[in-house]
């Protein structure tokens, strides 16, 4: 709750807060993670871009051009499932 307060109050601000980041309180010694972003801060390869607008060239192109703002881009996927509570 209290990340999504830091994202809008920072919007509503006009100032841009990405990420925050801070001590986990599940984990001894961790830590946590929030990055603020929506579609627009993606970065998109070539081959997700063609997947995903399928044969709309205007489409095609408009992704593409977004592509220069973006951020974000996804390098690796691991899945780590969580350990069950008892």
């Amino acid at each position: 709750m209290i990340t999504e307060w830091f994202r809008s109050t920072s919007k509503n601000r006009n100032c841009s807060i990405d990420s925050i980041y801070y001590r986990s309180v599940l984990q001894e010694g961790g830590r946590s993670l929030v990055l603020f972003a929506d579609r627009r801060d993606l970065r998109l390869t070539d081959d997700e871009i063609e997947a995903l607008t399928k044969s709309d060239s205007q489409e095609r192109w408009m992704l593409k051009w977004r592509q220069k703002q973006g951020w974000l881009q996804l390098v690796q996927v691991k899945l780590q499932r969580a350990p069950k509570s008892s």
